[in-house]
């Protein structure tokens, strides 16, 4: 989270890693029109596509609307 400071590291930014114990979260699979996605200046989206995320025997779709650049995840 750029601009908040890590409570362990005051000079550094707060981040998460979601990979690390205790979320240990994987990405399942990728799959985005052409193999990449950019966003653009407005934040729209390159294309729609896909991520699946993983945290032990709980998965989850992320699917992202090109059109509108909603996120929804089930």
């Amino acid at each position: 989270m750029p601009g908040v400071p890590d409570p362990s590291h005051r000079a550094g930014s707060y981040i998460v890693m979601l990979s690390d114990a205790p979320y240990n979260a994987k990405l399942a699979s990728v799959s985005f029109g052409g193999g990449t996605l950019s966003f653009d200046c407005y934040g729209a989206p390159s294309s729609a596509g896909t991520l699946g995320i993983a945290v032990g025997s709980y998965t989850s779709t992320v699917t992202l609307d090109a059109g509108t650049g909603k996120a929804t995840a089930k």
